[in-house]
Formats: structure tokens, sequence, C-alpha cells
């Protein structure tokens, strides 16, 4: 009844021209990697006047905690070997004017581009999930490794984090979290054509 159609497919890859009003990117930008050919489709399917909004971690120090836990993991004797073999598959860029270039290279007008500083209080637990349900699924992706991960080695970094989370916890058990997020309002032009490529 309300005309709303479910597509699942790459970003890079729609394949529609003119079709929308709003694309917003919550907290998966940096997964974008490399984000041009995102950019050009995301360009492509709006409409004129159409707007692109994102929100996402961004600087290479994206979360000081986070930064912290996994400089542990690459010290620690029980993951420092497997650990020099990550290559990170984000892509951050630290001022929100690499943000906005990359944007305009695309041919979006930039609206507001910024980068802000984030914090919020968290027990140390909940500061671990908060790392299990975004970062770890790139500091634990086999394909992110030019060796083999073993269970030993998974079970030891996930320790190694959740150590460096009680540690930095205050007196009450709490931890300020922080993270670096981008936030960019962007416009495809009423008189531009689509972004080619």
């Amino acid at each position: 009844p309300l005309g709303i159609t479910f597509n699942a497919c790459r970003a890079e890859e729609l394949d529609f021209a003119g079709m929308f009003d709003v694309i917003f990117c919550n907290s998966t930008f940096q997964w974008l990697n490399p984000p041009e050919p995102v950019l050009r489709c995301s360009h492509r399917a709006l409409k004129k006047g159409g707007r692109m909004g994102i929100q996402a971690p961004a600087t290479r120090t994206y979360s000081p905690n986070f930064m912290e836990a996994v400089e542990a993991v690459r010290h620690d004797p029980r993951t420092r070997e497997t650990f020099a073999r990550f290559r990170a598959p984000w892509l951050f860029f630290d001022t929100a004017q690499e943000y906005r270039l990359l944007f305009e290279n695309a041919g979006f007008d930039v609206l507001r581009a910024r980068i802000e500083k984030i914090t919020t209080v968290h027990t140390a637990d909940e500061v671990f999930k908060v790392f299990d349900s975004g970062a770890a699924a790139g500091y634990l992706n086999p394909e992110c490794y030019d060796v083999r991960l073993t269970d030993g080695y998974v079970e030891d970094f996930r320790g190694i984090v959740r150590d460096s989370f009680t540690r930095q916890a205050n007196r009450e058990g709490k931890v300020n979290l922080t993270f670096f997020r981008i936030y960019l309002l962007a416009q495809k032009a009423s008189g531009q054509p689509s972004a080619v490529g």
C-alpha cells in the first residue's frame, strides 16, 4: 500500500537516472572504497535538485578509544605478527574539505560539510558492542589479511580489545566514547545533467 520497493545491489551499480529526491548514507560511507563510482551513480540517480546526505566516521583516528584498543592488538605478542598483515578496508579523510572535493568532483554542489567530535558515555561492555557492530567487521575480515586467520587469533583479538575498553573506564566503570564524524549535505543542481561514467 505504501508503494515502496526494496532493491539490494552494489551502490556502484545503481542503474537509475533522475529517479530519487534523496539519498542518505548513514554510517556506511567509510566502506565505499573507492567512493567515486558510487558518487557518480548516486548523482545520476538523483532528480535535478535532489540531495545526498552522509553521516559517517571520519579521520584516521575516527575513534581514539578504538585506536587505543587496536594499538594493544598491534603490540600484543599473541596477535602482533598476524595483525601486521592487516590492510584496512575503510576510507577516511582528515578534513571536511577533502570530503567536499570528492562530492564536487562527482558533480554535486556541497551545501554543508563539517567534521564533529562526538562523545557519549557507556560501560566498557557497551563500547565493545559498538566496536563489534561495525569496526570488527573490518578488523576481523579474512579478506583484509594476506594470511589465514585462526580461531585463536580472533578470540585473542576480541579479548585484547575488550580488556582495553575495560582499562579505559573511569572509577564509575564508564568510558567516554569519542568519534569524529563527517556530516555532509550535497545537491544535484536544478539545471545540471547527470554525472557520466
